[in-house]
């Protein structure tokens, strides 16, 4: 590789890293900041609450060592909950 070749292909180098760089806007503000209500709070705290019930193994992955010695109510009545609880879940959301 020439001296040439090398100059060209380092420009082409210092072009692309550098070409993406723009002065910061001095006028920009910050973005706006989210806060979480305290309905969706209560509602979290609701739904993952009843989620470890139905669900022990998941809660002690999280942590929640409570529920170590749990397992899923895999019966029928037990899958039926578990249906009612996540539509009642999706329509409270």
């Amino acid at each position: 590789m020439t001296i040439k070749n090398l100059l060209l292909a380092t420009s082409i180098a210092a072009l692309a890293v550098l070409g993406g760089c723009a002065p910061a806007d001095e006028n920009a503000s910050a973005p706006e900041q989210i806060q979480p209500t305290t309905q969706w709070s209560t509602f979290r705290a609701a739904f993952l609450d009843e989620y470890f019930q139905v669900n022990p193994t998941f809660a002690v992955y999280q942590g929640k060592h409570e529920f170590d010695s749990q397992l899923p109510d895999w019966s029928k009545p037990g899958l039926n909950y578990q249906i009612k609880s996540r539509q009642q879940a999706i329509a409270d959301a």
